[in-house]
C-alpha cells in the first residue's frame, strides 16, 4: 500500500514545543554571536575562531533539543506507513489554554472508541475542523487508541 508521507515541518508546526525546539536555540545564538562588541569590531582570527567554536557548539545543542521531537515524527511516520486506515467523525471541539482540543469518535475491530487530541491555535487552518466532520486516522493494529489525524501532517486544508 503506498501511502502518503506525514511531513516533518507540519509536526513541528503542530507540536507544542516549537517554540522550545526551534526558536529559542536560535534566538539565544543570535545574541550570542551578534551583540558581542569585540565581535562586531575586530574581524581578527581570534574572532573567527570563537565564531567557529560557537557554532560548533550550536550544533549539539541545537541536536539535543531537535531529537526528542524527531523520535516522536517517527512513530507518527511510523502509524503512516502500517497504521490501519479508519474514518472518524469530531464530537468535540474546545479551545482552552491557547490550544485547540479535539475529540474524534472512530470505530477499531467493531469497538468504539474516543481519543482527544491537542492543537495548538497557530497551526493552519483550524477554522474549517468542526463537530460531525468525517477525519481519516491511522490506528495501531496493537494500541488502538494511538491514532494519528492524518490532515495534521500532510497539505490537505
Amino acid at each position: 500500500m503506498n501511502r502518503i508521507k506525514p511531513s516533518f515541518w507540519l509536526f513541528l508546526k503542530n507540536s507544542s514545543k516549537i517554540l522550545i525546539v526551534l526558536v529559542i536555540p536560535l534566538y539565544v545564538f543570535d545574541i550570542i554571536l551578534f551583540t558581542s562588541d569585540r565581535i562586531r569590531s575586530s574581524p581578527d582570527a581570534y574572532v573567527f575562531s570563537c565564531l567557529t567554536v560557537l557554532y560548533a557548539l550550536s550544533i549539539p545543542v541545537f541536536g539535543t533539543t531537535l531529537l526528542p521531537e524527531w523520535k516522536k515524527f517517527q512513530e507518527v511516520k511510523g502509524l503512516f506507513r502500517s497504521g490501519v486506515e479508519t474514518i472518524g467523525e469530531i464530537t468535540v471541539v474546545y479551545l482552552a489554554a491557547r490550544k485547540l482540543y479535539i475529540t474524534m469518535k472512530y470505530v477499531y475491530r467493531q469497538e468504539t472508541l474516543f481519543k482527544t487530541i491537542e492543537i495548538p491555535l497557530r497551526s493552519r487552518n483550524i477554522k474549517n475542523l468542526a463537530v460531525g466532520q468525517k477525519v481519516t486516522l491511522y490506528a495501531s493494529p496493537q494500541y488502538p487508541t494511538d491514532v494519528v489525524f492524518r490532515d495534521l501532517y500532510i497539505n490537505t486544508f
